[in-house]
């Protein structure tokens, strides 16, 4: 059975039964799938009746190959990506002794890159040392298609470790970049950058893990009703149940030529 996979979702499982080749255009990779369903990765899937997909495992739908459109690697940018840069990316960084492709000042503005250039663009724990926020989203709102995604990873302001970096310039909580986000926006005047909300997910600290603070104080991304518990978290409690990390994703919303919209 051969197979093209157009569609992707993450974290979810299936069962797995049928022994298929996955086409990407220039190579194929033995996977498992169950009916219309295709579970891949470059690990080892595990024997057994019930097959789970782990966080970098994904699943989509199987269509006949004939009828399926050609896969097209995501182009993507890791921006200040230091010794490990995100799989598949091209590393920017300020520093030559890092793993980046290209060396450039992050704090210099514009990037080495064209308009509309990549459909994802990471940026792990950076954005906490950068002298300009506004400018820096602004730069990867630039570089990034129409529909693409930004994906921000950076210490919470409670962070106990924050403190121990003195390279550390800017502190952020869950509503940081709401500026950005044009029905949250309370000045109109500050930026032209338009991002449509895709998770905004706080980590705790262990202790506060275990006892399921953390799974309570994010569980606006499954009942939206329930973001009372962020915001009373973030104004009453943060200063003791300590945050550990924020995790962003964006849409970028622009229109068909890249122009804000």
């Amino acid at each position: 059975m051969d197979g093209f996979c157009n569609t992707f979702e993450a974290n979810c499982h299936t069962r797995a039964n049928t022994l298929v080749h996955w086409y990407t255009g220039t190579a194929s990779v033995k996977t498992y799938v169950c009916n219309d369903k295709v579970v891949f990765s470059r690990d080892r899937i595990k024997s057994g009746t019930n097959w789970y997909s782990k966080p970098h495992l994904y699943t989509g739908t199987l269509v006949r190959k004939d009828q399926a459109k050609p896969f097209v690697k995501m182009k993507i940018l890791d921006v200040g990506c230091g010794a490990n840069k995100f799989p598949g990316a091209i590393g920017l960084d300020y520093n030559e002794k890092t793993d980046a492709d290209v060396i450039h000042d992050l704090g210099q503005f514009p990037y080495p890159f064209p308009d509309n250039e990549f459909d994802q663009v990471v940026s792990f724990h950076v954005i906490e040392h950068v002298p300009d926020v506004m400018g820096f989203v602004t730069e990867l709102y630039r570089i990034t298609k129409p529909g693409g995604q930004i994906r921000l990873v950076t210490p919470h302001y409670t962070n106990p470790d924050w403190a121990s970096d003195p390279t550390h310039k800017n502190h952020f909580n869950s509503y940081s970049f709401d500026t950005f986000i044009p029905e949250k926006r309370n000045f109109k005047f500050y930026t032209d950058v338009n991002l449509k909300p895709v998770k905004r997910y706080a980590g705790l600290a262990n202790l506060w893990r275990s006892l399921g603070i953390e799974f309570l104080v994010n569980l606006d991304h499954k009942s939206p009703g329930m973001r009372f518990l962020r915001q009373f978290w973030e104004h009453y409690l943060c200063t003791v149940i300590r945050g550990k990390e924020m995790d962003f994703e964006f849409e970028v919303i622009k229109d068909i030529s890249g122009q804000t919209v």
